[in-house]
């Protein structure tokens, strides 16, 4: 039986230094800006949480004037209305508003009635939040007195520069164009 031994071979090798200087860099990102669908998709996906985001552009989209409004439009979320029509307190996954909580930019805000826990998202007007988020179940991270789920509203900044901002809304009712705005005919009551 032979056994072999290969031999090592020592060689050595020349570097020249070559003095180029690199010109620039470009670096091209997708950079996804904080109130854009794209990316509360992204968010959404990668949450490890039951939650929904709702993005500054679709709430500008929307014609909702409140936060109550715009939970309507949210998978498992629905409002009770009050006296007025106007919606008041909203029900996550159907469990009742008082085993949810509010918090304002992730901070926990208290009820502002001394019965109950919930705030009513009539409260807060829709152009004041940037971004609706909605935890439909608890994490560890989390307090543990919500068992129906969590809304956080987190809001906008404050502007840089002096701004106006109006919304107008007009409605008419065709009745009055035909009728005599003194009459009303109480016969058919």
């Amino acid at each position: 039986m032979n056994i072999f031994i290969p031999q090592s071979i020592q060689t050595q090798i020349e570097l020249e230094e070559i003095a180029d200087s690199l010109q620039g860099i470009t670096i091209y990102s997708n950079y996804l800006s904080d109130g854009s669908e794209k990316k509360n998709l992204q968010l959404q996906k990668a949450s490890i949480s039951i939650v929904d985001l709702i993005s500054e552009e679709a709430i500008e989209r929307s014609s909702d004037l409140t936060i109550s409004d715009v939970t309507r439009r949210i998978n498992g979320l629905s409002t009770s209305s009050e006296h007025a029509g106007e919606p008041a307190r909203t029900i996550i996954r159907g469990i009742d508003p008082k085993y949810n909580y509010t918090l304002v930019n992730g901070f926990k805000i208290p009820s502002p009635a001394d019965k109950v826990r919930y705030v009513p998202l009539s409260f807060f007007p829709a152009d004041m939040v940037k971004s609706l988020e909605v935890y439909k179940n608890l994490t560890p991270d989390m307090e543990g007195d919500a068992i129906g789920g969590v809304v956080n509203l987190v809001l906008r900044n404050a502007p840089e520069k002096n701004m106006l901002k109006g919304n107008l809304q007009l409605g008419y009712n065709s009745y009055f164009l035909n009728h005599s705005y003194q009459y009303f005919d109480w016969h058919g009551v």
